[in-house]
């Protein structure tokens, strides 16, 4: 039988035996504690005589393939290049060490080694080459390599080729670009692009900007060290929408005659000469009828006064103006009519000014209006297995003072519908109780409604969706 007391150290063993006795059981928890923080740091029989490949195991009969170490480090590398690196392996073993296959997981990668090269005699060592194509790769890299040899202990060793791949150009101070309140117009921030390698030029750049977001200009420059690269200076359009921007930039460079992509993040906020406080209107939780929400502040941006001419609310909001705190900033309020349909609504209030460069401020927003009368749960479903057991319907409705449930009926024959007596202490809510009449249940799925009239203007006629599911 295994026993781990002979895969530890001797001077471990000693805790072991101390305190041990019935009538000691704090010693006995703190020798327990000292023996697993030296089997944590034990390197060998706290590992289980786990070979690593960067060790040299015991001396055996047979081949040992061993590799100082199992990470193949190419640093830093261009893009549009095949890299050349290498790999020592070394016979540890006392007999001829094969080596069988050499695979990668990517076909970036390859592994070569002459056939007349394949066999290592004992106390031998023979490098293999390692090829990386860096010509669809960018950034940092880590691909899984495998040697397959004879070494019957571990046939197979896996090692990573790691690197890291820069741009044939890069996009200075940084690849991007930030909008901190920008307004349409506005001249933002200039970057310098500039070739990577000593000696390569910059012959070309294109910039692919979505959504004509910004505008840009380009002119030749030299730095410190007398590289050629080309400026960008960027604008935003003026015809860009005012909100948040978060998208990417698509730089194009030429160099030494091969064309490369270097994407920058486009990050922050266009704004115009009025600042809107908050964005947007929302509700998180169910809003009922007739809730005024917080104000929404306009501010002219540059200090320039402006009017309101008109507000375009929408159906179902009511919207009023008034002075703000702050000179100059102008409240709107908004209030949900009695009119909003249950559930979701979404819309966008307009509100047209007399500022020439921002004529129409639109304000959206979000909201969940609470129903009239809320069903719970909004679709009964009877199975089969729980055939006999009742389906219980909650309603409740804050509109009224009591709710009253004028009468409740099912199409389905087979479900029977019960009105539970209110309570006197919850008068808005009731409760509805189904219950499957025929013992025999249907011999495939079958759909039925449940329709209750009640006393909510709004909501007289409510339709439960009713589910028979055969579970099979």
């Amino acid at each position: 039988m295994y026993d781990l007391r002979d895969r530890i150290p001797c001077e471990v063993l000693g805790y072991i035996d101390q305190g041990t006795g019935m009538n000691d059981m704090r010693t006995s928890i703190r020798n327990l504690g000292m023996i697993i923080i030296a089997c944590m740091t034990a390197p060998t029989w706290a590992q289980g005589f786990k070979h690593t490949h960067s060790e040299p195991r015991s001396i055996q009969n047979g081949p040992q393939a061993y590799f100082e170490s199992k990470v193949i480090d190419l640093g830093d590398v261009p893009q549009h290049e095949r890299i050349v690196g290498s790999v020592m392996v070394e016979n540890h073993g006392n007999a001829d060490l094969e080596i069988r296959n050499l695979s990668a997981t990517c076909g970036c990668t390859v592994l070569e080694l002459d056939e007349s090269q394949r066999i290592v005699p004992p106390n031998g060592k023979q490098e293999i080459t390692v090829f990386f194509n860096t010509e669809e790769r960018q950034g940092r890299q880590r691909k899984l390599v495998s040697v397959l040899t004879n070494d019957p202990e571990y046939p197979v060793t896996e090692l990573i080729v790691k690197s890291n791949v820069f741009a044939s150009f890069q996009v200075l101070p940084a690849q991007f670009v930030a909008l901190i309140d920008a307004r349409p117009g506005e001249q933002i921030e200039t970057l310098s692009v500039f070739p990577t390698a000593d000696g390569a030029t910059l012959d070309g750049l294109e910039i692919e900007v979505p959504g004509r977001i910004l505008e840009y200009a380009m002119e030749s420059i030299v730095n410190d060290e007398g590289v050629a690269g080309i400026g960008v200076t960027f604008s935003v359009a003026d015809e860009v929408e005012l909100g948040p921007i978060d998208t990417e930039l698509a730089f194009t460079g030429t160099v030494n005659g091969k064309a490369q992509t270097v994407v920058a993040r486009v990050k922050g906020k266009i704004v115009g000469p009025i600042e809107v406080r908050p964005t947007m209107v929302e509700s998180i939780h169910p809003t009922p009828r007739g809730r005024q929400f917080a104000p929404v502040t306009l501010r002219p941006a540059d200090g320039k006064p402006f009017e309101i001419i008109s507000i375009d609310a929408g159906e179902y909001l009511d919207a009023s103006q008034s002075t703000g705190k702050v000179p100059g900033d102008i409240d709107i309020t908004l209030r949900l009519k009695e009119n909003a349909p249950d559930g979701p609504t979404a819309n966008t209030v307009k509100v047209y000014t007399d500022q020439p460069d921002m004529p129409i401020v639109q304000i959206p927003f979000f909201i969940d209006v609470l129903p009239r009368c809320r069903v719970n749960p909004p679709i009964v479903v009877f199975d089969a297995r729980a055939l006999a057991e009742p389906r219980r319907i909650r309603l409740q409705s804050d509109i009224v003072s009591t709710l009253e449930i004028e009468s409740a009926s099912c199409d389905n024959p087979h479900i029977s519908v019960e009105v539970v007596e209110p309570s006197a202490t919850h008068p808005k809510v009731r409760f509805i109780e189904l219950n499957w009449a025929d013992g025999n249940a249907p011999s495939q799925d079958a759909s039925a409604t449940l329709t209750v009239e009640t006393n909510v203007a709004g909501s007289e006629t409510i339709d439960v969706p009713i589910q028979f599911r055969i579970i099979k």
